[in-house]
């Protein structure tokens, strides 16, 4: 069906004119082609417009991501240099540390053996005296006396003090004896061999035999130490040993510290603490004038006998 383009009456297919208001018929058109063709075009455009709004979302998700994804990368790549550092360098160092350990393995042995090979007699070996003041009374008292071992590695010095503690003392120039190991005992006129635990002054690296020897607990922390001991050698029984004997023989074990024990390396299983330590070995001490030297001590000496000995001792 037509209609007039300006009244919008209904008129037939082949008119020309409008028989209501005598109107031209031109670019004559339905009504229902009309709406469709307008439902059609709003249909278009909004299926236009919210494809777009989905374009420009999912490129601005895009931009986003990319914004956020090259930093992330970035720092990933970073972050995996610096972490490769870090572990290079812990690695590195502790290998380091290793070899140097390995070194001071071999130069303790070393001078160990070489110190044995030209060791001098036990007889030019002499205990020397050293006496002090008594605060109250001002007479000279010996107070402790020492000698250097027959290889001249290490030095023994037994004391009195003033507060009446008694203890030996054995101190070595060129290593630290292991103060976690008991050491073993020997005189050359008993065949036995006695074991004294030994302990650290906390002020320096030398260990020391206290006067009250017990038998440590048995755990696993000292299991692989060998202080699994039943009897431990009285302090009394040991220094009766020096004034009865002519020789004595000290089994200790070397250490020493390089910062191998001390480094903490969070990429290795290693025990950290673990001392860098040498096989064990006997030292020798002449006991020679040790029974003329050695009951001096609490008592009073003249003073010209301090820090020396007689001949005739």
């Amino acid at each position: 069906m037509n209609y007039c383009n300006k009244c919008g009456t209904k008129t037939d297919p082949d008119a020309k004119f409008c028989q209501n208001c005598g109107a031209i018929l031109v670019n004559v058109t339905t009504k229902t082609s009309l709406d469709a063709n307008i439902k059609v075009a709003t249909t278009s455009v909004t299926t236009e417009k919210a494809f777009k709004a989905i374009v420009n979302s999912f490129s601005l998700v895009l931009v986003s991501l990319k914004k956020l994804i090259k930093p992330a990368i970035i720092l990933s790549i970073l972050g995996g240099i610096i972490f490769g550092l870090i572990f290079g360098g812990f690695m590195f160092y502790e290998q380091k540390l290793k070899k140097e350990k390995e070194e001071v393995i071999q130069q303790i042995g070393q001078i160990i053996k070489s110190a044995q090979e030209t060791a001098l007699s036990s007889n030019n070996k002499k205990w020397v005296i050293n006496g002090e003041p008594d605060p109250a009374s001002g007479k000279n008292i010996a107070r402790s006396v020492y000698i250097q071992s027959n290889d001249g590695l290490c030095f023994m010095e037994i004391e009195k003090r003033i507060n009446g503690d008694e203890l030996t003392s054995i101190f070595c120039e060129q290593f630290i004896i292991d103060s976690r190991i008991d050491i073993n005992v020997m005189f050359d006129l008993n065949k036995d061999m006695y074991t004294m635990n030994i302990e650290r002054f906390n002020d320096s690296d030398t260990i020391y035999i206290p006067s009250p020897q017990f038998k440590r607990e048995y755990n696993s922390l000292y299991a692989s130490y060998g202080n699994n001991y039943s009897y431990y050698f009285s302090y009394k029984d040991f220094i009766k040993g020096l004034l009865t004997t002519n020789v004595l023989a000290v089994k200790i074990t070397p250490t020493y510290l390089n910062g191998y024990e001390d480094f903490e390396n969070p990429f290795s299983s290693r025990y950290s603490r673990a001392k860098i330590k040498s096989d064990s070995f006997w030292i020798k001490f002449s006991l020679n004038n040790a029974r003329n030297i050695i009951p001096k001590l609490g008592k009073e000496i003249p003073v010209y006998q301090t820090k020396t000995t007689q001949e005739s001792d």
